[in-house]
């Protein structure tokens, strides 16, 4: 049997070949883009993980179908920089982000960006694979780390992460407890009670749209970090949340009237030490019941 050595020719068929079915067949979108930010090459993966087939992008900007809008300025602005100085922040790196499908929804993407020198003009292929579910489990792990499963409210750890990092700002602390919720427990059950804890969750949601975090500390005792112009501004507004929830019907159970007590502590008295400004509200809240309840009480 006789072989002979193949032509130069015929080797870089081969290759060129052999190098079209491996990026059509990778499991990862391969994408190759011209000095312009043009589309020059646009495999199997990357139609299906965009929805995008190669006639609708060949030839087109990259960024104007899979950019979401509000990164295209940046993506612009860091593709001129690469085409200036050959030097880019996300060359050789794995990103995530969002990306824009051809119906308009956006989705997470791990995606590594390399450049590549073609006649003395700088292009760049990406690697690109879709990370939804993976990105999903990791958002709902932390979810499920951060806040209350039943108020969906943020959790006790995360309240306290949250004052540590505002201390140093002119900020107000409220310690909330929703009345008699023992008594409710008592009369009408358990779920009902829970039933308490999430409306009350929620009209604390509804009113305070604009603080810094709203918690559900444990039990019938609830946070507020927010900032306040004063005393009695902070007072005042704590005073109408008071006043709107005495005023509203429960309604699973329109027997059951909802009010709440308060007690108010600020860095400005209590100094920037988390533990201080937390014993603050409380010793107010403890003051706020020991008025009869139903009222706010400012440290």
């Amino acid at each position: 049997m006789f072989t002979t050595m193949k032509t130069n020719t015929e080797t870089s068929h081969i290759f060129s070949e052999l190098h079209r079915k491996v990026i059509d067949s990778s499991f990862d979108g391969i994408v190759v883009i011209n000095h312009r930010c043009e589309v020059v090459s646009w495999n199997r993966a990357a139609e299906r993980i965009f929805k995008i087939p190669p006639d609708e992008i060949l030839g087109r900007n990259m960024h104007e179908f899979i950019t979401p809008v509000r990164y295209r300025q940046r993506a612009k602005e860091g593709f001129e920089q690469y085409q200036q100085t050959g030097r880019g922040k996300l060359l050789g790196t794995v990103i995530e982000i969002e990306a824009l499908r051809a119906d308009g929804s956006e989705f997470w993407v791990a995606m590594s960006i390399n450049d590549i020198d073609i006649n003395d003009q700088r292009w760049a292929f990406a690697i690109i694979r879709d990370v939804t579910h993976i990105k999903q489990s990791q958002m709902k792990l932390k979810e499920l780390a951060e806040r209350d499963p039943l108020t969906h409210l943020y959790n006790r750890r995360s309240f306290q992460s949250c004052l540590e990092e505002h201390l140093h700002g002119n900020i107000y602390l409220a310690i909330l407890d929703i009345d008699f919720l023992k008594r409710i427990n008592d009369l009408y059950g358990h779920d009902m009670g829970d039933e308490a804890i999430v409306y009350y969750a929620d009209a604390l949601r509804e009113f305070f749209r604009d603080v810094i975090c709203i918690a559900r500390l444990g039990g019938d005792e609830f946070g507020v970090i927010g900032s306040f112009a004063s005393d009695q501004d902070a007072v005042a507004e704590f005073e109408r949340f008071r006043e709107r929830l005495s005023a509203t019907t429960f309604e699973p159970q329109p027997d059951i009237r909802l009010s709440t007590s308060i007690g108010i502590g600020s860095t400005m008295k209590a100094g920037t030490v988390a533990r201080s400004l937390l014993r603050s509200a409380d010793q107010a809240l403890y003051t706020a019941k020991k008025k009869g309840r139903n009222t706010v009480s400012m440290a």
